[in-house]
């Protein structure tokens, strides 16, 4: 899942919020397993608005269509496209209220996804792959309100000096996609979970360039135990680190990497690694051709996923995504090809 729609800028006294803003994307994509000459149509339609309350708040909504055609590309346990869901012509995704006091600390309560607040950096971003978007160390051991589901919670942001912020969330443990599971807060049935991160960032110099990134998170999760008639709690934690390494003429190399793992008995995934890189400005237009190798450890096995990517934007409003994944799922393999485009209004 891509980064939000609208980035929304914080409101106060002198800078007061736009009295109404909105955004909406769209995406479709060709998907062909080279493998078993499976293939698949996959679509996303986004949209986001705010509302200015008053002077420092917002009213914020969101929400997602989803449709494929075809059979699902593959059978693996890391997706290889972060858009695929089940068909659904409607899912809410976001609604609540967002308060801004000062100009450091930032606060909401509502129906919200953890994807952008804590996995969608701006260098995952450029892949496909879902792991990219959320780790399975937290999206297979926890119902986690990431796409295309959602749960009821609260969420804080305290940046205490430039370039820094801390992030913490409470949500109820089974996020879902069904708008009478969506606005309810039971921890004794569904559990609770917390996310938590301490994020620098320095900006580049250019808008159009990757920053330098570095996030130190956290897990933790109580909920009744898949397999065993009694509640549980796991905990884990995950660093990133994302590096402009130099310059090649108007080419850039950048580097990003990340270790996680996860503990006290995980149901699922036990810990996972990537390690990527990217080039920038292959293209006058500001093309960017990207590698990533994802490692994921499961108690049951592991999986393997090789991607190569091109973001190519193509006007204001337009890019294309080639896409090509080499995935090994506990010894066998398979080669799947994607072709994304989108648009932003």
């Amino acid at each position: 899942m891509k980064n939000p729609i609208i980035e929304a800028e914080i409101p106060d006294s002198t800078n007061p919020a736009p009295r109404f803003t909105w955004g909406v994307s769209i995406t479709t994509e060709g998907q062909w397993n080279m493998s078993n000459n499976h293939g698949a149509w996959a679509n996303l339609i986004e949209a986001e608005i705010t509302a200015a309350l008053w002077q420092t708040a917002l009213f914020e909504a969101g929400a997602i269509s989803t449709y494929t055609l075809g059979k699902n590309a593959t059978d693996v346990r890391q997706d290889f496209s972060n858009i695929n869901a089940t068909n659904r012509a409607f899912r809410l995704t976001h609604l609540g209220i967002e308060q801004y006091i000062g100009s450091s600390i930032r606060l909401f309560a509502g129906l919200r996804q953890a994807d952008a607040d804590y996995f969608n950096t701006e260098m995952a971003g450029l892949f496909t792959g879902a792991s990219y978007g959320c780790l399975p160390i937290v999206n297979d051991n926890f119902n986690v309100n990431v796409y295309p589901v959602a749960a009821l919670g609260v969420h804080a942001e305290w940046t205490p000096k430039e370039n820094m912020t801390l992030k913490t969330s409470l949500y109820n443990g089974a996020s879902s996609d069904r708008i009478d599971h969506q606005f309810r807060f039971r921890p004794h049935r569904d559990g609770l979970l917390n996310l938590g991160s301490i994020t620098y960032t320095l900006p580049a110099a250019k808008d159009n360039e990757l920053p330098a990134n570095y996030v130190i998170s956290y897990n933790i999760g109580n909920h009744r135990h898949a397999y065993q008639d009694r509640r549980h709690t796991q905990f884990g934690f995950y660093v990133t680190a994302e590096q402009p390494l130099f310059r090649m003429g108007r080419l850039r190399l950048c580097a990003t990497g990340t270790g996680a793992m996860e503990f006290n008995d995980p149901q699922v995934a036990e810990g996972y690694w990537n390690a990527a890189l990217a080039l920038e400005h292959v293209t006058r237009r500001g093309g960017t051709l990207a590698f990533g190798l994802s490692r994921a450890y499961y108690s049951d096995g592991h999986e393997t996923d090789l991607e190569a990517t091109f973001v190519l934007p193509v006007n204001k409003y337009f890019s294309l995504q080639p896409t090509l994944h080499y995935l090994c799922t506990d010894g066998k393999r398979q080669v799947v090809g994607q072709l994304r485009l989108m648009a932003e209004f």
